[in-house]
This record gives C-alpha cells, sequence and structure tokens, in this order.
C-alpha cells in the first residue's frame, strides 16, 4: 500500500476518541475505492470499509422510507462514475463527538451530485437537516480536541467513485453509476423522478 501522507504525525495516547454510531441513521454517500480507503485510514480512525463521503444525511431510520431512499439511489445513479481530487485534510472543530479529521474532495460533480439529491429527495418528502452546509469530505478519524494531527499533510490524488449507496440504518445499498454511454440514456429517470 503507497501512503499519501507527507508528513506524518504520531497519534498521541489517548488522542483519537471512540467513532459515534450512526448505525440508526440514513443517508446518500460515495465510498471510495478500496485502495483509496486504506490509503487514507489512520490507525486509530475509521476502519477503510466505513470511510465514505456523504452526500446527503436525512436523519434518523425510523423517519425515513427505505424505498423512497433507494429509488432517489437508483436515479442518481444515472450518470457517469464521479470524478474528483483528495486535496488535502482539514479539521472540523466544535462538535459533540470531538474535533473530525477528514479528507477534503474537490469535485464539480460531486457538487452536482449533491444539488440533484436535495432535489430527488425533496420530490420523495424527504428533508435535510440544515445544522451544516456541504463541504464535500470523508471522514478520516474523530480526534481528542487537544490531541494533535493524527495526519500531518496529504498530497493530492484523483479519486473515481463508482456507485452511489443508499444506507438505511445497518442496510447498505449501492447503485453503480453508468457508463458513459449509458448514463444518456437513463437521463431521463432522474428528469422523471424531479417531476
Amino acid at each position: 500500500m503507497t501512503a499519501v501522507w507527507d508528513d506524518l504525525a504520531v497519534l498521541a495516547a489517548g488522542s483519537a476518541v471512540p467513532q459515534p454510531d450512526y448505525s440508526g441513521s440514513c443517508m446518500l454517500a460515495l465510498y471510495p475505492p478500496a485502495d483509496v480507503a486504506a490509503k487514507l485510514a489512520t490507525e486509530a480512525g475509521l476502519p477503510p470499509g466505513e470511510m465514505h463521503l456523504t452526500l446527503a444525511y436525512t436523519g434518523d431510520a425510523a423517519d425515513i422510507d427505505t424505498a423512497a431512499l433507494s429509488s432517489v439511489a437508483q436515479a442518481l445513479s444515472a450518470r457517469p462514475p464521479v470524478t474528483g481530487t483528495v486535496s488535502g485534510h482539514a479539521r472540523f472543530t466544535g462538535g459533540e463527538d470531538g474535533d473530525v479529521i477528514v479528507a477534503l474532495a474537490d469535485s464539480p460533480a460531486v457538487d452536482a451530485l449533491r444539488r440533484d439529491a436535495e432535489s430527488l429527495l425533496e420530490a420523495q418528502g424527504i428533508g435535510l437537516p440544515s445544522e451544516h452546509g456541504f463541504t464535500p469530505h470523508m471522514t478520516i478519524c474523530y480526534q481528542d480536541p487537544a490531541g494533535p494531527d493524527p495526519v500531518g499533510r496529504i498530497s493530492a490524488f484523483p479519486v473515481t467513485f463508482g456507485a452511489v449507496t443508499a444506507t438505511h440504518g445497518d442496510q447498505r445499498t449501492s447503485y453503480p453509476f453508468s457508463e458513459p454511454q449509458a448514463a444518456a440514456g437513463w437521463a431521463g429517470l432522474r428528469e422523471a423522478a424531479i417531476r
């Protein structure tokens, strides 16, 4: 495995905090390829298989219809794979679960996908909690606010997301993006779902 760190800071003992339990929540997300998640993972952070970019957090699973969430994900998948750049990292502070160390994702395609997700979710009667704006990122780990930066520096590198995933509680269903020629034929699905 090739590391993307230029300067890897060592985790101080006790500086990582447990990952919050979101198993009762819902979201639409992009999961990076396994090699990308492995490159971003830290010893005390999220397991690579759990690392994702949240397109839309929709709240408690008990309040969200599984079929509606899945239909939105399926409509969103009618487009080419989503490409972008992991462009560094950030530290979100002030959260109740400690600081959040994230890898930033720069992608006009992710921004467009987020806008489409909001429209399709609204058409299904699914609202989005709005305590934060949208900053495309993948959480690496949760950190004690007094703890050191466990990442150091992430050099920029490309990433391609191959599917959009509907997560409802502990159920995860992925819908692969269509190849470019197939996406053109399915664009009407997305438009029909928005209406």
